[in-house]
């Protein structure tokens, strides 16, 4: 893991990073981009944390996949309750809640 683990963190970054900024049809794929991006953070802090052979590394791989997963979950409840009431989860209707 730690000889594909530092590419393979930067790989699906870029990903992710690109994903985002083609993306203009549903939030949804934001948030599938967003995880990704935090995924990669995981692999890389667990890569170097293998490569240094300390735990610091694997302790805030584990808080950052907890602050993930609370995301993740507000996140995508405020998604349906907006669908619920709009029925759509495009982000073109999300200029409505400026006004």
């Amino acid at each position: 893991m730690s000889r594909y683990g530092l590419p393979l963190s930067l790989l699906l970054f870029l990903i992710a990073t690109i994903r985002m900024r083609t993306n203009r049809q549903t939030i949804l794929l934001w948030f599938f981009a967003i995880e990704l991006l935090l995924l990669s953070r995981n692999l890389l802090f667990l890569t170097v944390s293998i490569l240094t052979d300390t735990l610091e590394g694997q302790l805030i791989a584990i808080f950052v996949l907890t602050v993930a997963a609370a995301e993740s979950r507000i996140g995508l409840s405020l998604l349906v309750m907006y669908y619920r009431t709009r029925n759509t989860v495009a982000l073109s209707s999300f200029d409505l809640l400026k006004e």
